[in-house]
């Protein structure tokens, strides 16, 4: 049986909340937090922006271990998320940030910060959650050949788990999570990069959930979180984009 997480340090209490820099977009202006990040990158380049931006490490290569920035988006906002430990990447890059959605969007673009608390409570009954975009890396045998909905129920429960340790937030065992998945949509893209496409494919999935639990604050599961994918949400639509478009034509990359 699995234990729980349990929060014995008080100065731990303080991980929990997540600052967002939310840039509102205008009615009809549509981009995609990969387009953002990938705009960020070439703006970073020479100039001394904070590599947890991007989730690398000091070699500028993909950093190990959970990302403590994120860069993310939904219907009519971009943004970038950071955790306690890296709030003052937040105004370290905003005017950056904003100069660069502003050039996307090819007007100026309302900005705001925003305080989160990241927690997870248990219910009795379950509750409805959905997650947009999950991706998932197969590369293992096992992985490749596991049921995609038991697939993502695992590594669902592992990143909620995952999540809740590392900034010590107490999680029920799995079985009184009672976690049930249900894939809406799965496409296959290959993973892109700042440098270009790779030749590495990954599963984006979007589903909904159930849990005896209700999530507050920003949760992801899944890989890539540090480029937005995996965000859980009340409202698929509201978690995309564009929705009804992203239904009907998938991406070609995942970046």
């Amino acid at each position: 049986m699995k234990r729980s997480t349990t929060l014995n340090n008080p100065q731990e209490k303080s991980m929990r909340k997540q600052t967002l820099l939310r840039i509102g977009l205008p009615a009809g202006v549509q981009i995609y937090a990969s387009r953002f990040r990938e705009l960020l990158a070439k703006e970073s380049a020479g100039r001394e922006f904070p590599s947890a931006l991007f989730h690398y490490d000091d070699r500028n290569g993909p950093a190990q271990g959970m990302p403590g920035v994120r860069i993310l988006g939904g219907k009519r906002w971009l943004g970038i998320l950071a955790d306690e430990d890296h709030a003052g990447v937040i105004y370290q890059v905003m005017g950056d940030a904003v100069r660069a959605a502003s050039h996307l969007a090819e007007q100026n673009t309302p900005v705001q910060v925003e305080q989160h608390e990241l927690s997870l409570k248990p219910r009795h009954e379950p509750r409805r959650y959905w997650v947009r975009e999950m991706a998932l890396k197969r590369r293992s045998p096992s992985a490749r050949a596991s049921d995609i909905e038991e697939l993502a129920r695992r590594r669902l429960v592992a990143g909620i788990e995952r999540m809740a340790a590392r900034y010590g937030i107490d999680c029920p065992p799995e079985e009184q999570l009672g976690v049930d998945v249900e894939v809406k949509r799965e496409i296959g893209l290959r993973l892109s990069t700042t440098a270009g496409p790779t030749n590495e494919y990954v599963t984006l999935l979007d589903m909904s959930f159930t849990i005896h639990a209700e999530l507050e604050g920003f949760w992801f599961v899944g890989n890539l979180t540090s480029r937005g994918y995996g965000r859980i949400g009340l409202d698929l639509a509201a978690l995309s984009v564009n929705y009804a478009l992203e239904q009907q034509r998938p991406r070609r990359f995942a970046g």
